[in-house]
């Protein structure tokens, strides 16, 4: 009996070793076919970006030394554009093909317009024009969102919204009597907040790295502007108002550093 299980023992071996040598074409184990790993997106990341931005401050111009209010101007709309640069910081949790993100970042920005005017004098009597130019400026922004993507492999593309803030500008200079010159500048500031929503393509590169391109629309909200500042005879006016919303549009290109493993492992 022991000579037969050491028999059969014997062939089941040999043919084992037959067999792996014809399947790895050597018998050895480093020749064995390697698989792809998986795409991952989950874990923290940092990156820059850079782009392009466009919106407008869109209201009214108003004058109100008290009571009442002066109309002084009909509806401005204040274009603006120009580009901005920043860091971002966020984290990924994939789940099956679905990927879960939230992502903060903060950008400094030349995002800014000019818009000029000509209007009755304060009092409305036609006695007099104003040329007036305001010039208005996002200093920079920043935003807090969620994300939600789907995951092909290696290519992710993704929506996006939350929370934005932004610092706007606004500097005020006005011309008198149509006699071209100066008789009062001034300025005012104001930190703004509101909402942005929006969607991108992210896509793996070499190790921990990844591209995306991404747009935005920010909402910074409803603002009155009181402008404060001083004439050219030195005496401080407080009196010009721009009430507005400020909204602009962002188109991105970001570079991200992923930690904790490749984005997506190539075929070694």
């Amino acid at each position: 009996m022991k000579k037969i299980i050491l028999g059969v023992a014997s062939v089941v071996a040999l043919s084992s070793s037959a067999f792996a040598a014809d399947l790895y074409k050597g018998g050895s184990l480093k020749d064995a076919p390697v698989y792809e790993a998986p795409a991952t997106w989950t874990g923290f990341y940092l990156g820059v970006h850079g782009g392009y931005g466009f919106g407008d401050l869109d209201g009214r111009v108003y004058y109100n030394p008290g009571t009442p209010v002066y109309d002084i101007a009909d509806k401005q709309k204040t274009q603006f554009d120009g580009g901005f640069g920043g860091g971002q910081i966020g984290y990924n949790k994939q789940i099956s093909s679905i990927v879960l993100g939230i992502e903060a970042d903060i950008s400094g920005s030349a995002i800014e317009g000019k818009d000029t005017f000509t209007t009755k004098s304060y009092w409305g009597n036609g006695a007099g024009t104003y040329s007036k130019t305001f010039d208005a400026t996002v200093d920079y922004f920043g935003t807090v969102r969620g994300r939600i993507g789907y995951a092909f492999g290696g290519v992710l593309p993704y929506v996006t919204g939350g929370f934005a803030w932004g610092h706007v500008e606004l500097d005020n200079t006005v011309f008198g009597n149509g006699e071209g010159a100066v008789t009062d500048k001034g300025n005012a500031d104001a930190t703004l907040t509101g909402w942005t929503a929006g969607g991108g393509l992210e896509a793996a590169l070499t190790g921990n790295w990844s591209l995306k391109t991404e747009y935005l629309y920010v909402d910074l909200g409803d603002e009155d502007f009181h402008v404060i500042g001083k004439k050219t005879n030195g005496n401080v006016f407080d009196t010009d108002h721009y009430k507005g919303d400020v909204t602009f549009h962002t188109v991105k290109l970001g570079l991200n550093y992923k930690f904790g493993g490749n984005v997506y492992e190539p075929l070694k």
